[in-house]
């Protein structure tokens, strides 16, 4: 029987021997088709690669890459949406080198695969030397240390080791510096017990209705500046020629007469906003919380219907003081010579979206709209990397993402998570200075001396979270002006204890969550601007282009 089936088989393969011309031909057909379509397959497994750098590749991951991602992949339409082993093959063909004569052609180049069971088992001694080497340094100069300083830490680090270059984010730098910051206050040790939050219940109300009493405006900005060092007040019926604000309290029923009502409208009083009719504390509920840390509350919640609808926390001191030293680079605020010297009046960009405020600033960085293939544009201010040596635009705003992306995962989760699941209308986008898994939302918005009438934000697709700081040279001031955040129809209490309105003052470093399509909101003028007070916002809004790419 052996030698039977040997027999068999030596016979068989006789039959089946390949010629060597059929070969050579099935490997011409196999290239001419591989011309055709290597473009697209580069693409494909280019952008996977941009997403995941590890070679592991789950089929989880594939399918969800497959399905959200290619089809908006230009050239998509004329291909079948590829199978997860087709799609394997395709990124083991990349990470070969078979396209990267397709991808020269773009002016791409190959992203290298990080081996994973490599990456683990040399990263725990690589970042052991980095923190090592980061706690020697002095305290001062860790205070203001960069994530590019770090990463020149961690190539030493990984040269003494032995271990190759592995990818290291934006994020990681900044995690190795807060902790050993951290460890160098007080050595290290965890924080024990929980977090302690103050809970408040809250209702929004509708402003429109009879059982709403809250703040109306109680000043009118005469002309649109961005910022006036002393304002020229005028009393109602008070003639002031140079006047630049009229102050007038309206009563509800004036205030609410002239506003143009809508969905899809701001429902905003143009002009008129609150300079102090909030700090009537018969009719708005005053929530401070530098006063609520001095008594050991950490946090406070306002909750509706059973769940957090508005969040009052604050960054740790270091890391306010990093972003003012950012934003202070950022428009060269102080005279830096390190810095961008972007100029604050030439940066009104968001004012298209939201409207132009009565005074200060408004600037949107990021990504603007949704085009042909479900690719993003982004905004003319985030096109090109401004560079003044070592201090770039896209360093600045990637740091400045890094830190608060940081600071959301380690403190409320569920709201990072809900604020990437409310961007998903951006298909997968990100912008050039954001780090890949670190991106809080596609766009930031930065604000300047900003106070606006109060207002809703219809075109919000959820929660919003905005922080404020100071400049860098104002840290430490007295703040002399009036600086608060007003929720105009969140009520709390009840009885005598109800407040139809909440005002929350605003100091270095405070952070403040919101959902700013259901809960009206402004920020308060000031008669003097004794410092610079900034804002960072970071929401969810739908893409210019969004509805043509989708209908549906």
């Amino acid at each position: 029987l052996a030698c039977c089936a040997k027999s068999n088989m030596n016979t068989q393969q006789q039959h089946t021997a390949p010629d060597k011309n059929d070969q050579r031909e099935k490997k011409r057909r196999r290239f001419t088709f591989l011309d055709k379509g290597a473009p697209f397959r580069a693409t494909v497994a280019h952008q996977f690669r941009k997403c995941n750098r590890t070679s592991t590749k789950t089929t989880n991951n594939l399918k969800w890459f497959a399905t959200n991602i290619v089809p908006h992949i230009s050239g998509a339409l004329y291909y079948d949406v590829p199978t997860t082993r087709t799609l394997s093959k395709w990124i083991d063909d990349y990470d070969k080198g078979l396209y990267d004569d397709v991808l020269a052609v773009y002016r791409e180049q190959r992203i290298m695969v990080q081996d994973t069971q490599c990456s683990v088992r040399i990263s725990a001694s690589v970042n052991s030397v980095v923190f090592d080497k980061l706690c020697a340094l002095d305290t001062d100069e860790l205070d203001h240390y960069t994530p590019e300083q770090c990463f020149v830490i961690l190539d030493v680090a990984q040269k003494e080791v032995g271990a190759p270059a592995f990818y290291r984010s934006v994020w990681w730098a900044y995690k190795m510096i807060v902790r050993a910051k951290k460890h160098k206050r007080d050595g290290g040790k965890k924080r024990r017990g929980k977090k302690k939050i103050r809970t408040i219940a809250a209702t929004i109300l509708d402003i429109f209705s009879d059982d709403w009493n809250g703040v109306c405006p109680d000043a009118k900005v005469l002309e649109h500046l961005g910022s006036v060092e002393e304002e020229v007040v005028a009393s109602d019926g008070e003639t002031k020629p140079n006047a630049t604000i009229l102050k007038k309290r309206l009563d509800k029923g004036e205030y609410l007469s002239c506003i143009k009502r809508g969905e899809k409208m701001r429902e905003v009083l143009d002009g008129w906003c609150i300079l102090d009719s909030d700090l009537d504390e018969e009719i708005c509920k005053r929530i401070d919380l530098e006063s609520e840390k001095a008594n050991g509350i950490d946090e406070v919640h306002l909750v509706f219907e059973d769940k957090t609808s508005v969040v009052v926390s604050s960054l740790p001191p270091e890391d306010a003081d990093r972003m003012a030293v950012l934003l202070s680079k950022l428009y060269s605020i102080g005279g830096d010579d390190d810095g961008l010297g972007l100029d604050k009046k030439s940066f009104c960009n968001a004012h298209k979206m939201r409207g132009r405020p009565p005074r200060g600033f408004m600037t949107s960085f990021g990504l603007l709209s949704i085009i042909d293939g479900g690719l993003a544009k982004v905004y003319a201010n985030t096109k090109v990397n401004v560079d003044n040596g070592e201090c770039t635009l896209f360093n600045i705003l990637g740091e400045m993402e890094a830190i608060l992306h940081h600071w959301l995962e380690a403190n409320h989760p569920d709201v990072l998570q809900q604020l990437k699941k409310d961007n998903k209308n951006y298909y997968g986008n990100i912008p050039p200075y954001a780090d890949e898994g670190r991106m809080i939302s596609p766009r930031i918005v930065i604000s300047w001396q900003l106070g606006n009438e109060p207002h809703k934000d219809p075109k919000d697709n959820g929660l919003s979270i905005v922080l404020w700081v100071v400049g860098k040279d104002d840290i430490g001031k007295v703040n002399e002006d009036n600086w608060r955040f007003v929720f105009q129809n969140l009520s709390t209490g009840t009885g005598n204890e109800r407040r139809d309105s909440t005002s929350i003052p605003l100091f270095h470093g405070i952070i403040i969550i919101y959902d700013g399509k259901k809960i009206r909101h402004a920020t308060t003028i000031s008669l003097t601007n004794t410092v610079n007070k900034f804002g960072m916002f970071h929401g969810s809004t739908n893409p210019q282009g969004y509805k043509k790419h989708n209908p549906n």
